[in-house]
């Protein structure tokens, strides 16, 4: 009988420790649920779609401005020339046009020369760019742009060009030989 009533005693002793520490975890967690303390999870939410990170604090690097030139095409008898970038319309250039201070000449399918006023005339060929950083030269690049071409206006008589012989299809490929066979 003695055994019993110890383990009985050391049964309620253990009862009522955790009694105590239930009360005292309730009293610990509704003070705990303030505004200030969920700060952290409401200002660095990962699910939240508007999130931005933190931009560090400094001196930012100056945008580097630059037109690529896409391609040439005939639009009937008249070679055009297809750039993107600043500066870029959606239209194509004929050759006597400009961007960005550069006229355009001497068109062809891979490759198109642009003069500036105050230096040599720059032949880009096809993907090739013009860069400067903020009221600086221009230059001549050969590094792609990272944006993406927007899609040329084009009429019937304008046709189109692959992007390089390097990435050429096969369908092109068949086009072209049966082409150069006529």
């Amino acid at each position: 009988m003695n055994r019993r009533l110890s383990i009985i005693i050391a049964l309620l002793a253990a009862l009522s420790s955790l009694t105590a520490f239930a009360q005292d975890t309730a009293t610990n967690t509704s003070a705990g649920l303030d505004r200030n303390s969920l700060e952290l999870i409401v200002r660095k939410n990962i699910f939240d779609p508007t999130r931005v990170g933190i931009r560090p604090v400094g001196r930012r690097a100056p945008a580097m401005e630059s037109f690529t030139f896409c391609g040439g095409a005939f639009d009937g008898p008249h070679a055009v020339a297809f750039f993107f970038g600043a500066g870029a319309s959606n239209k194509p250039l004929r050759p006597g046009d400009t961007i960005n201070g550069f006229k355009v000449s001497d068109i062809t399918f891979n490759s198109v020369k642009v003069q500036s006023a105050s230096g040599p005339p720059q032949n880009l060929a096809m993907g090739m760019s013009m860069r400067r950083e903020p009221n600086g030269p221009w230059k001549p690049s050969a590094q792609p742009v990272e944006a993406e071409p927007a899609a040329p206006a084009a009429d019937a008589s304008t046709v189109a060009l692959p992007a390089s012989a390097a990435n050429e299809s096969d369908i092109i490929k068949r086009l072209k030989a049966r082409h150069d066979e006529d």
